[in-house]
């Protein structure tokens, strides 16, 4: 699939604003997944993955407080996919800004599904 074509399913989901529900990445670094709710369960797969580099908010708390029973949310503010052509083949870049955490993702595979 395209780019341009991923991104364009992407939008369609209303992500921004709404809080990150799930974030894991594998233990070989291959995969990435994210998921959060929007009528439906949404879930972002990316998959044989080259570079995973994630940030968080050096500013932004993260410690649990006495009376507090999880993290303050993460929220998304941008998603964005575009190609990388490499020798054999083609990537795809994606910058996932979910504040207080900034992902950059270059994967092989994108899977979309609702549950």
């Amino acid at each position: 699939m395209l780019s341009e074509e991923l991104q364009e399913k992407i939008n369609e989901h209303c992500y921004w604003d709404l809080p990150l529900d799930e974030l894991r990445i594998d233990n070989f670094l291959n995969n990435v997944e994210i998921s959060y709710f929007h009528e439906k369960k949404i879930k972002y797969s990316f998959n044989n993955c080259y570079k995973i580099i994630f940030n968080h908010c050096i500013d932004y708390k993260k410690e649990k407080g006495l009376l507090e029973e999880e993290l303050p949310p993460c929220f998304f503010r941008d998603i964005s996919v575009e190609e990388t052509k490499i020798q054999s083949g083609r990537l795809y870049k994606v910058q996932i800004n979910a504040y207080p955490i900034d992902l950059e993702i270059l994967c092989k595979e994108i899977r979309i599904t609702e549950e």
